[in-house]
């Protein structure tokens, strides 16, 4: 009987002490996530496909940063959303005015040989005046979210001045405009300050084939010192991205310099082309690996050069025009769509220069850093992400949209993580990484 009892007494006593495994506690802990205030470029705003819509803005790398940030109680992001769910955009390319909607893939688009293939197709939109262009959903000062396409850090400082009808400004600003990008930003008291500027400085140059300039690195420095001291200055707190190397995007190098592939026939005539008029330097072979032509001025002998390793083709080289008017090989690829040996190297020093601007500001206003020029090195060489492969092959990679610059849906879910690690290093927080189950990824009719 005695037995009978102390078994029934340590069975209870064993049974009231049955481990209780509870899950992690999030928190924000040293983050200040009351009011986070977003302040950037196309990365931040959820352009994609070669367009700003609503569908891209709510799941914006801004956005998703939100719904982390929300989950320990911070404040919730106010964004200007543009009345269209499926993409129309306005001034998609600064140095034009042009309307511009979203790409999708076709495969019922026939090429100039009469080939049909899978290439982007711009979904149509029936236009119904400029006024729904500027029209947004919340009063602009009410806003955090200043992510602004295609501006670059020297307009962060300049008063909107475009107009519904005018690209004498940034339309996308223009949207929202009170002062200027980063007062508006400032006057909109954050605790916490995500930012992610100099993209649009180095890749606007880089989109133009090297056409235009770059601000100097002592200019990105008096920029981004201005930024974060009426940033950080306000908020005490925040995050900044670096800037990736522009060899990570598949818009430089979808097409390689030397994919010519000729028979013996047209290498010899091309070759025949070229040498009676003293273009020597100019050589084509049998076979694959033949190097395009591109337009030279320098080059006293014809215009014209061959591409060499390490100089790159964009993607919105007409290919048509490369394919049915003998483009990279009769003429030259204008130099629009080219970017040549110098120009390489002057960009790669440029990043350079910004990313060691960008860690010696963040190391000094004490705020994380992201490193994004080595994350996508690692987009490039493959990751595995929910059991999905992501590189940065243009299409079948799943991490850039059809315009080959701007990321997929799933490719900002991908770089809020890493915005997310960043800061749970450096505030000692638990914030929650975003599985953005309901992110797409390659848009398809």
């Amino acid at each position: 009987m005695l037995k009978t009892v102390v078994f029934i007494v340590v069975t209870v006593f064993l049974l009231g002490c049955k481990p209780s495994i509870k899950p992690p506690t999030l928190r924000a802990n040293l983050a200040t996530l009351d009011k986070v205030v977003y302040l950037g470029d196309s990365y931040l705003s959820g352009y994609q496909d070669a367009a700003l819509s609503e569908d891209g803005q709510v799941h914006s790398v801004a956005a998703l940063l939100s719904r982390s940030f929300e989950s320990v109680e911070g404040g919730a992001i106010v964004q200007p959303i543009l009345p269209f769910a499926n993409g129309v955009g306005i001034n998609s390319k600064p140095w034009n005015g042009e309307l511009n909607t979203q790409s999708v893939l076709n495969n019922n688009i026939a090429d100039c040989t009469g080939e049909l293939g899978l290439k982007p197709l711009k979904t149509e939109f029936a236009y119904d005046g400029m006024a729904s262009y500027v029209s947004y959903s919340v009063s602009s000062s009410a806003i955090t979210d200043f992510s602004i396409p295609f501006a670059s850090t020297d307009e962060y400082f300049l008063p909107s001045t475009g107009d519904e009808f005018s690209s004498g400004g940034n339309l996308y600003y223009h949207r929202i405009a009170q002062t200027t990008i980063l007062e508006d930003a400032k006057n909109a008291n954050p605790t916490f300050s995500v930012i992610w500027a100099g993209m649009e400085d180095v890749f606007r140059y880089c989109r133009n084939g090297g056409e235009g300039t770059m601000p100097s690195v002592a200019q990105f420095e008096a920029n981004l010192d201005s930024i974060l001291s009426a940033m950080v200055g306000t908020s005490q707190q925040g995050v900044i991205a670096n800037i990736p190397d522009f060899t990570s995007f598949p818009f430089y190098t979808l097409i390689p310099y030397d994919g010519l592939e000729l028979t013996l026939n047209k290498a010899d005539s091309l070759n025949d082309l070229y040498h009676p008029f003293g273009a020597t330097h100019v050589n084509f072979f049998e076979g694959e690996g033949n190097a395009f032509t591109t337009v030279d001025p320098t080059n006293v002998s014809f215009g014209v050069d061959q591409l060499g390793m390490g100089e790159y083709i964009t993607l919105i080289v007409p290919l048509d025009s490369m394919k049915c008017v003998f483009m990279g090989t009769v003429i030259g690829i204008p130099e629009q769509y080219v970017l040549d040996s110098s120009e390489v190297l002057l960009i790669e020093q440029t990043i350079s220069g910004y990313n060691a601007i960008i860690n010696e500001r963040a190391a000094y206003y004490n705020i994380a850093t992201v490193d994004m020029n080595s994350y996508f090195n690692t987009i490039t060489a493959g990751i595995k992400w929910n059991g999905v492969d992501f590189n940065a092959d243009f299409v079948s990679g799943g991490f850039f949209s059809l315009d080959g610059f701007h990321p997929t849906q799933k490719g900002n879910a991908l770089i809020t993580n890493e915005f997310i690690k960043a800061i749970n290093v450096h505030y000692d927080a638990t914030l929650p990484t975003v599985p953005c189950l309901d992110c797409k990824g390659v848009l398809f009719p």
